[in-house]
C-alpha cells in the first residue's frame, strides 16, 4: 500500500515520456512525408520555441512543444509539401484537417505532461517532507546509537573499575595477611630468643652461683689452711715449751746432754712442723686443684649451654629471617602477579571500551553516512525536481510568452486575412454588382426593345 503512490506517479511519468517521444516521432514522420525539410529551415528566429535546438528536442521526443509552436511547425512544414502538391487548394483544406487532429494529439499529450508535471510537484513536495524525516529520523536514531553507546561504555567501565577494586583488594588482604604471617613468625622468633636469652641469663646466674661457691670453698680453704698453720705452729710453741720444760728439768745435767735433747726436740718440733705445713699445704693444693677442675667444669658446661642457646638462637633467628624472606618473596610476587593482573584487566577493559567506542563510531558514521547519502539522494531528486520545475515552468512561461505571441500574431493575421477576404468579397459584390447591373441594363434594353415593338404607343419607359 505504500508503495503504490510512487508506483502510479512512474507509471504517469513512464505514460507522459511515452507520449511526448510518440509525438516527437509523429512530427518526424510528418516531416518525412512533408518531403523532410531541414530543421535549419524550419527554424523561426522571431520565436524562441522554434529554435534549432528546442526543434531538435522536439523531434527526438526529449519535449513537448506548444500548441502554437506546433501549429507553426505542421503548417511551414505543410508549406514546404505543397511546393510539389499538384491542387494546392485541395493540399490548403487536407493541412486545415491535419492541424486539428495536431491540435487533438497535443491536447493528449499534453494532458499526460500535465499530469507527470503535477505529479512532479508532489514528488518535489514530498521528496522534502522525507529529506525532512529522513534526516530526523538519522538523527533521533544516532542519538539512540549513542546514548545505547555510552550507557554500554560506562557500564563497561564501571565492570573493568569493580574487578581492579576486587583485584586491589585481594592484593591487599594477600599483603596484609602475609605481613600478619611475617609478624607472627618474628614474634615467635623473638619469643625463642627472648626464651634463649633467658636460660643463658639463667646459666650466667648458675655460672656466677659456681664462682660464688668456688671463692667460698677457696676463702674456707684459706681460712682452713690459716688454722692448720696456727695449730701447726701452736703445736710447734707447745712442743717448744714442752721441749724449754724438759730442757729447764734437764737443767741439772750436763750442758752437752742437755743441748742434745734440745737438739733433739727442736729438730722434732720443725719435722712436726714441716709436717703439718706440708699436710696444710697439700690440702690447700687439693681443695684448690678440686676448686679449679669444678670451676673449669662448670665454665665447660656454662659455655656449652651458651653455645648451645646462641645456636638455637640463630637458628630460630635464621628460620624466622628466611620464613620473613620467603613471606616478603611470596608477597611480593603476589603483589606482581595482583598488579600484571590488574594492569592486563585495565587493558582488557581499555581494549573492550577502544572496541565499542570504535564500533560506535563506526556505527555512528554508517548512520552518518547513510544519512548524509539519503539527504544528498534527497537533495539531489530535489534538486533535479526543482530543476525540472523550473525548466518546466521556464518552457511554460516561454511557452505562455510564445502563445500569446502567437495569438496576437495569429489574430493580427486573422483580422488580416479577414480584411483580406472582406475586401474580396466587397470587390467580387461589385463585380457580381456590375456584371448584374449590365445584364440587368442589357435586359432592360431589350425588354425596351420588345415593349417599343409590342407597343409603339408608349414613347417614354422608366429608367432604373
Amino acid at each position: 500500500m505504500v508503495g503504490e503512490p510512487a508506483d502510479d506517479g512512474m507509471e504517469i511519468r513512464r505514460r507522459a515520456d511515452q507520449a511526448r517521444e510518440a509525438f516527437g516521432a509523429a512530427l518526424e514522420s510528418y516531416r518525412i512525408q512533408c518531403g523532410a525539410p531541414s530543421v535549419g529551415s524550419l527554424v523561426d528566429n522571431g520565436n524562441v520555441g522554434m529554435s534549432k535546438a528546442n526543434l531538435s528536442a522536439i523531434f527526438n521526443g526529449k519535449r513537448l512543444p506548444t500548441i502554437d509552436t506546433t501549429i507553426l511547425l505542421v503548417q511551414k512544414m505543410a508549406a514546404h509539401a505543397a511546393r510539389h502538391a499538384p491542387d494546392r487548394q485541395a493540399h490548403t483544406a487536407q493541412t486545415r484537417v491535419e492541424v486539428e487532429a495536431w491540435r487533438k494529439h497535443w491536447s493528449e499529450a499534453r494532458t499526460l505532461t500535465a499530469a507527470a508535471d503535477k505529479e512532479a510537484r508532489q514528488a518535489r513536495a514530498l521528496s522534502g517532507q522525507l529529506a525532512v524525516d529522513i534526516v530526523s529520523a538519522a538523527e533521533v536514531r544516532a542519538g539512540q546509537i549513542r546514548q545505547s553507546l555510552d550507557l554500554e561504555l560506562t557500564e563497561k567501565r564501571q565492570q573493568a573499575e569493580a574487578q581492579v577494586n576486587e583485584m586491589a583488594a585481594w592484593a591487599e588482604k594477600v599483603r596484609s595477611d602475609t605481613e600478619a604471617h611475617r609478624i607472627r613468625i618474628i614474634e615467635a622468633a623473638r619469643a625463642e630468643v627472648e626464651a634463649g636469652r633467658n636460660r643463658i641469663a639463667g646459666t650466667a646466674e648458675a655460672i656466677e652461683h659456681v664462682r660464688v661457691e668456688i671463692e667460698n670453698m677457696q676463702s674456707t680453704a684459706r681460712v682452713e689452711a690459716a688454722k692448720i698453720r696456727e695449730d701447726a705452729e701452736t703445736q710447734a710453741l707447745d712442743i717448744v715449751k714442752q721441749a724449754e720444760r724438759r730442757a729447764a728439768q734437764l737443767s741439772q745435767d750436763p750442758q752437752a746432754k742437755a743441748d742434745f735433747y734440745g737438739a733433739q726436740n727442736r729438730q722434732a718440733a720443725e719435722a712436726a712442723v714441716t709436717e703439718l705445713l706440708e699436710a696444710a699445704q697439700a690440702e690447700a693444693r687439693r681443695i684448690g686443684e678440686e676448686g679449679a677442675r669444678y670451676a673449669a667444669a662448670v665454665r665447660a658446661e656454662v659455655a656449652g649451654i651458651v653455645e648451645e642457646a646462641q645456636g638455637a638462637a640463630d637458628c630460630q633467628i635464621a628460620d624466622a629471617e628466611r620464613i620473613r624472606g620467603e613471606a616478603e618473596a611470596a608477597a611480593a610476587v603476589l603483589g606482581v602477579e595482583a598488579a600484571e593482573e590488574a594492569v592486563q584487566v585495565r587493558a582488557e577493559a581499555r581494549r573492550d571500551a577502544a572496541a565499542m567506542r570504535a564500533e560506535a563510531e563506526a556505527t555512528l558514521a554508517e548512520a552518518r553516512t547513510k544519512a548524509d547519502t539519503m539527504v544528498k539522494a534527497a537533495k539531489s531528486e530535489s534538486e533535479r525536481i526543482h530543476h525540472e520545475s523550473a525548466v518546466s515552468a521556464e518552457t511554460a512561461r516561454a511557452d505562455a510568452d510564445k502563445i500569446r505571441g502567437d495569438a496576437r500574431e495569429e489574430a493580427g493575421r486573422k483580422l488580416e486575412a479577414s480584411g483580406r477576404d472582406a475586401d474580396k468579397l466587397v470587390a467580387m459584390a461589385r463585380s457580381e454588382a456590375v456584371k448584374l447591373r449590365a445584364e440587368s441594363e442589357t435586359t432592360l434594353a431589350t425588354a425596351r426593345k420588345q415593349a417599343a415593338d409590342v407597343v409603339p404607343r408608349h414613347e417614354s419607359w422608366p429608367s432604373s
